[in-house]
């Protein structure tokens, strides 16, 4: 326990504790450096390591943290506290147990190189860093859930940015942003779950989130990979997203409020129903590949503004379109190379009160 101005240092130590709310280490407005060594907790609400406080430093390197209780974090900054965290694991195995928890304004967290597994079933998260204004940088980060709610987790005002991202296992999905977030050069291989929910506060106080490089993939679920909900602008460069569940779409912007922007990614689905990019707030995309495989795929859709632009194309499923605007939507599609195989299916469609304004579109169609 440090406290006040205190300071601790260990280095290659071995902590455990067996008590409830009994934490490794807590830092409350001191200093800790903490390398190599263990730190062992066994029971709900006793976390790796607390720190509390304006003032109060933790800097965790090269130890491996397990939690075992509910609501048990691996490292926890709240009030003010500054986390450094670099070459360390994170263990967490009770219920709603996060591996790093960072809270109230003026906490911050920086850190490289750290592995996060969490095992616990009752819908735990990775990361998560409250709302208020908190600011985190997190470089090559590796997170591994066995049914989670979230890989990582950022409320409205705050921002987080990793560069350097592996998810495996199975979660909701491995971003949920409310605030801000940048993400690059991820690989994300999911059992089940999405890449993002994005949803902000309001039309003044909006998710915004950049995505760079991601190339992920989702082999059952119906989670959309991209689910940029309410209030949120979403942009996309590079990458790929490729779903094989039912109903789970490539992008879906659901709300007038939102809006996507992509460029020059690839996204593949193919389950039923899985249409690759369905838009109904605002959304621009170009050089970008879309294949849908299963029935009733389109491959993109627009229920409100859709501008498209070098795009490639292809269905292969029963009664899906290659591109159609329905309800009121708008496509405008400019230079496109579009393929469709099952049959029913259609290069270019249009519903009542939609329209579709193409040219420099090159189209086959060969289903019955």
């Amino acid at each position: 326990n440090v406290t006040n101005g205190g300071s601790l240092y260990l280095d290659g130590s071995a902590i455990k504790s067996q008590g409830v709310v009994a934490y490794g280490i807590n830092n409350n407005k001191g200093s800790v450096t903490f390398s190599g060594g263990t730190i062992t907790t066994l029971c709900q609400q006793s976390h790796g390591v607390n720190s509390i406080g304006l003032g109060s430093r933790t800097d965790i390197n090269g130890t491996e943290i397990t939690t075992q209780g509910n609501s048990a974090y691996g490292i926890s900054g709240t009030s003010g506290a500054a986390l450094i965290v670099n070459n360390t694991t994170l263990n967490t195995s009770g219920g709603g147990g996060y591996g790093i928890y960072l809270s109230d304004p003026g906490s911050t967290l920086t850190g490289t190189n750290n592995v996060i597994n969490n095992s616990g079933v009752g819908g735990g998260t990775g990361i998560y860093i409250a709302y208020g204004g908190l600011n985190a940088t997190l470089d090559d980060t590796t997170i591994n859930m066995t049914n989670g709610y979230a890989g990582v987790s950022v409320g409205r005002d705050s921002t987080i940015t990793m560069d350097g991202l592996t998810a495996t296992g199975n979660m909701n999905q491995v971003l949920d942003i409310t605030g801000s977030a940048t993400v690059s050069n991820a690989t994300i291989d999911l059992a089940s779950g999405a890449v993002l929910r994005a949803m902000g506060n309001s039309s003044i106080n909006k998710a915004v989130i950049i995505l760079n490089n991601i190339n992920a993939i989702s082999h059952s679920g119906n989670a959309t990979m991209v689910n940029v909900n309410m209030n949120a602008d979403v942009t996309i460069n590079g990458g790929s997203y490729h779903s094989k569940g039912t109903y789970a779409m490539g992008i879906w912007v659901p709300d007038t409020t939102s809006s996507v922007k992509v460029n020059n990614a690839e996204f593949i689905t193919e389950g039923d129903g899985a249409t690759a990019i369905e838009n109904r707030g605002t959304a621009t995309v170009d050089s970008t590949v879309v294949r849908t495989s299963g029935n009733s795929s389109h491959g993109i859709y627009s229920e409100s503004i859709f501008n498209a632009t070098n795009m490639s194309i292809s269905t292969a499923g029963v009664g899906s379109i290659g591109g159609t605007a329905a309800r009121g939507g708008n496509l405008n599609l400019d230079g496109a190379t579009i393929n469709t195989s099952g049959d029913s299916g259609m290069v270019l469609g249009t519903f009542s009160s939609s329209s579709i304004n193409a040219k420099n579109i090159a189209g086959t169609s060969t289903g019955a």
